[in-house]
């Protein structure tokens, strides 16, 4: 039984292209893959309200950590960039796994990618 009818979102799948730049190095490039429906869990409440908070250094620890939903066999890979632009949110994908009933759903644990404010010296 597919999970097919309880997506309700799509998202922009991003990988790293990575090729050799003639140098002996490597050159990354996050590139468009394709197009994934998906279902995106909340975070937890307490993961929220720590996350939101301003504490000092432990705000540089804080994680927003989601599970998100996809039909089994779905592209999805460690690694890849899960872009929502309708939510304005990206997740970082940390991995993926089968649902225990085959041909289910993949479970997809991705963290949300928040930037970081940024502050101009002089600038007010």
């Amino acid at each position: 039984m597919s999970v097919g009818h309880l997506l309700n979102r799509e998202v922009e799948v991003w990988r790293t292209l990575r090729q050799p730049d003639g140098a002996g190095g490597w050159t990354q490039t996050r590139v468009f893959s394709h197009f994934l429906p998906v279902r995106v869990s909340r975070a937890s409440v307490s993961e929220k309200s720590f996350a939101r908070t301003e504490v000092g250094d432990m705000q540089g620890e804080a994680e927003l950590r989601f599970i998100i939903y996809a039909d089994d066999g779905a592209d999805v890979l460690r690694g890849d960039r899960l872009r929502a632009p309708e939510y304005d949110e990206q997740y970082r994908v940390i991995g993926t796994q089968k649902s225990t009933n085959p041909e289910v759903y993949v479970r997809i644990e991705a963290e949300l990618e928040q930037p970081e404010p940024t502050f101009e010296e002089g600038g007010s």
